[in-house]
């Protein structure tokens, strides 16, 4: 009698602690809560905000999203309402197999940190799972093979997060190599015609001309009337050696004033050009290089400047993805010049460029409203 002091029978007869029943139902509301929100915000969201963030098909997001939404009510429904409790078991299994994809593509993205997140749901998972699987089934061998059926799979959860961790740290980049083109493109074309225009003002962008990336390059979507140009820029415009270089996930939504459409935004549309020919890194250097040196490419003009205050823009994989700011085009110089990243100095130094190849110097100023007029994060 004194054991079963704090014990009570279920429904069904078992007897459990009232304390692990609470902490598993806990888990469980959490858990179903935490789902039904990725869920259903992949349901909501447009298929192209997400390929935006994430380098996978709005079919594939879908899917996803359905499974999480119907894991969610399996966490909850088949215990509350007493009818195939298993289904609560299975349900959170299904959802740990998910959380071992999570799990990988974050670490694949090195953000080792972030990895946590869906480890940690992984594992409360299994623990949801073969805490509501043994009271349910009134077979012991059904039972020790579930039981060895999670083991296992809280073993694979486990060695899949170390290989992932070896590889994120053994490699320099998380994007060595051009992805597929097709996850550099937006497939609904008024979708980035909609998107370059969220990089400046209505009062500037509306009127702009607006071009968008095919597998040919940047081609004309809208015309303009003001000599504004408004594009989405992918991660191939970041300095060479800039890890994100590759990323498929980037998109820069950028409006150049008339200056800067007549002498840098040639500049993108050569480095998407190359890019689109296969070309590596070192060959697009080189090309380049022999661009300038033969004046194929327009010298800087004065006063060359863009807007990139997009909220939706998604510019790195490091937190945050994002930042209001206005860019500032000067022939090649350091950036002491311009006081850039002293205390107290509005001006920080953009990197880009840079002499590597191309001989101008980008400096950023950043601004505390979104092109929306909302207020803005600052660096």
């Amino acid at each position: 009698m004194t054991a079963q002091r704090n014990q009570f029978p279920d429904s069904d007869g078992t007897l459990r602690t009232k304390r692990a029943n609470y902490a598993l139902w806990t888990m469980q509301w959490l858990l179903a809560l935490l789902f039904l929100f990725a869920g259903s915000m992949k349901l909501i969201l447009p298929i192209a905000e997400m390929t935006r963030q994430m380098a996978f098909s709005g079919a594939f997001l879908r899917f996803i999203g359905v499974a999480e939404v119907l894991g969610a009510i399996g966490l909850i429904l088949p215990w509350l309402l007493g009818i195939r409790r298993e289904l609560t078991a299975l349900a959170a299994s299904g959802l740990v197999i998910i959380m071992v994809g999570a799990t990988l593509v974050v670490l694949t993205s090195g953000s080792r940190a972030a990895a946590l997140m869906p480890f940690c749901t992984g594992i409360l998972l299994l623990v949801v799972a073969r805490g509501r699987w043994t009271p349910v089934t009134g077979s012991a061998s059904v039972t020790r093979g579930m039981a060895r059926a999670q083991s296992i799979t809280g073993t694979l959860l486990v060695l899949l997060v170390c290989a992932g961790i070896g590889r994120a740290a053994d490699r320099p980049t998380a994007y060595p190599n051009m992805a597929p083109l097709e996850q550099y493109l937006i497939a609904d074309r008024d979708a980035e015609i909609a998107l370059a225009r969220t990089a400046a003002p209505e009062a500037i962008s509306r009127d702009a001309k607006v071009m968008v990336l095919t597998r040919q390059g940047y081609e004309t979507a809208a015309e303009g009337k003001n000599g504004f140009v408004c594009v989405v820029e992918r991660g191939w415009m970041a300095p060479f050696d800039n890890a994100d270089f590759w990323n498929p996930k980037l998109r820069g939504p950028i409006c150049f004033n008339p200056a800067a459409a007549r002498s840098i935004l040639p500049l993108t549309i050569k480095r998407t050009k190359l890019v689109l020919a296969g070309e590596s890194k070192a060959q697009m250097i080189e090309d380049i290089k022999q661009a300038i040196e033969r004046k194929e490419l327009p010298a800087l003009e004065p006063g060359a400047m863009s807007y990139m205050m997009s909220k939706t823009a998604y510019l790195t994989d490091e937190d945050g993805h994002n930042l209001c700011h206005l860019m500032i085009y000067a022939p090649q110089t350091d950036k002491a010049s311009w006081g850039a990243d002293l205390p107290g100095s509005p001006v920080a130094f953009g990197g880009q460029f840079q002499g590597a190849p191309e001989p101008i110097t980008v400096f950023l100023i950043p601004v505390e409203k979104w092109s929306d007029g909302t207020p803005a994060p600052q660096m």
